[in-house]
């Protein structure tokens, strides 16, 4: 992000070169951080305790869909005899007004319902 910026200084003649490029000064690496995933018992737990929002709960639980991606699910892009989410668009909140556009990595794709034993 900070090369980014730095670029745009550059480009708008504020300063001659990118200190951030061309490994005269380092940036810090990126840090992944170690995922941490609810077990059946706590997904269960979560999904009881929200009420009408139970169903929704064990399908971003257990498809591993984004939020922006079921929040633009159409009923048209499930598939119920086959368990599957045809994942076509997503839907996103900036500043109170909904988008509607495609997927974070532009590409249409089918995400299996798994069948979870209550």
């Amino acid at each position: 992000m900070l090369a980014s910026i730095l670029d745009d200084a550059v480009h708008d003649r504020r300063i001659a070169v990118n200190p951030a490029r061309g490994g005269k000064i380092g940036l810090p690496k990126k840090t992944t951080s170690r995922h941490i995933y609810l077990n059946h018992a706590q997904v269960e737990d979560l999904a009881s305790a929200s009420g009408e929002y139970a169903t929704l709960v064990r399908t971003l639980a257990y498809t591993g869909t984004r939020w922006a991606e079921i929040s633009g699910l159409a009923a048209q892009n499930i598939d119920f005899t086959r368990s599957r989410i045809w994942v076509v668009t997503n839907a996103v909140e900036v500043n109170g007004e909904i988008y509607v556009g495609t997927p974070k990595s532009h590409k249409i794709r089918s995400v299996p319902m798994p069948r979870v034993p209550a």
